[in-house]
């Protein structure tokens, strides 16, 4: 008992983390059990219905670090300059570093684009208004809150947290989207982007900053996709 209130907060972060792996299929194999033929309905219920299921893990975090999210929305407004300036400074070099790093693969070693995005592409053509509210709203925060604010947690070294957290967040760009194993190098342009937004969780300590350019950015990439721009 003593080990488990020492270590609550670590043991916390990794149960939620490895529970993001199964809670969407949980769900769905709910849904099928009670007799329910999503196939058989509308593409917009299908959305509809992709875009519940996605909300379950963002809610289920949201009720579980309610005081620290609220205690962090209030810091917003007396350091919001602060976390203007960390925030802009280190995803201007996460961006860089990534287009670098992107232009050098598509280049040098001739891979073309990521499977990831060509992924993302396939579904917006396909799924738009799950796509964006997917990729806009709910993985900015679900995924800044699993990757940072979780291993944040699990890690007290800031470098290891940092380099960590990178490559887990670009590996989970690419091992589901890869087709031949020279994409996995494509985890490097991902992973310096994903060290970015923990650097910058590191530096101001309010997971709304990483979320907020986590937001920007992917927006700014799905209205591009959608020929807004």
């Amino acid at each position: 008992m003593t080990y488990l209130r020492k270590y609550k907060k670590e043991l916390l972060a990794m149960g939620l983390f490895i529970l993001y792996f199964i809670l969407s299929d949980f769900i769905l194999g709910i849904i099928l059990a009670l007799g329910l033929d999503v196939s058989n309905t509308s593409q917009l219920n299908r959305q509809i219905i992709s875009v519940l299921i996605n909300l379950a893990f963002p809610i289920l975090l949201i009720l579980v670090y309610r005081k620290e999210l609220f205690a962090d929305l209030k810091k917003i407004k007396s350091n919001y300059r602060k976390y203007l300036e960390v925030g802009i400074t280190y995803y201007a070099v996460g961006l860089v570093g990534m287009i670098a790093l992107n232009v050098f693969l598509q280049v040098f070693l001739h891979l073309g684009i990521a499977g990831n995005e060509e992924s993302v592409r396939e579904l917006l053509k396909v799924s738009p208004i799950y796509m964006f509210i997917s990729a806009c709203l709910i993985a900015p925060f679900q995924e800044e809150m699993l990757f940072r604010k979780l291993f944040k947690d699990m890690f007290k070294n800031k470098i290891f947290f940092i380099i960590f957290s990178g490559l887990i967040f670009g590996s989970m760009h690419v091992v589901g989207s890869f087709t031949s194993y020279t994409d996995i190098l494509f985890l490097l342009p991902y992973g310096f982007l994903g060290s970015m937004f923990a650097l910058i969780y590191t530096k101001t300590d309010n997971i709304f900053v990483p979320i907020m350019i986590h937001f920007i950015h992917n927006t700014f990439l799905v209205l591009l996709q959608m020929n807004i721009f």
